[in-house]
């Protein structure tokens, strides 16, 4: 799977996470008798939040591409070995 592929998802499931959050405390505040508006500054503000760290934990971790190819089959090393047969 490339870099990018797994970038991509993990910041799909941030996204998800943060909207999870956001709606949630949303409706805490709700189920605490604050006005309408207040509950969608503070589910806002708990989704915005939680989407900036999240994607800001992503970036600290290095994706790197998988060995493989795309059909599954092994790439092979683009150094050549001493004693390994040339074709």
């Amino acid at each position: 799977m490339s870099a990018n592929k797994k970038r991509l998802i993990a910041l799909g499931f941030v996204a998800l996470m943060s909207l999870v959050v956001g709606l949630g405390w949303g409706i805490v505040l709700l189920a605490l008798d604050d006005e309408i508006a207040d509950c969608v500054k503070g589910g806002a503000a708990a989704l915005g939040g939680n989407a900036v760290l999240g994607v800001a934990v992503i970036l600290l971790f290095p994706f790197k591409e998988d060995e493989r190819g795309g059909g599954g089959e092994r790439v092979p090393p683009s150094v050549n070995r001493p004693g390994a047969p040339t074709s």
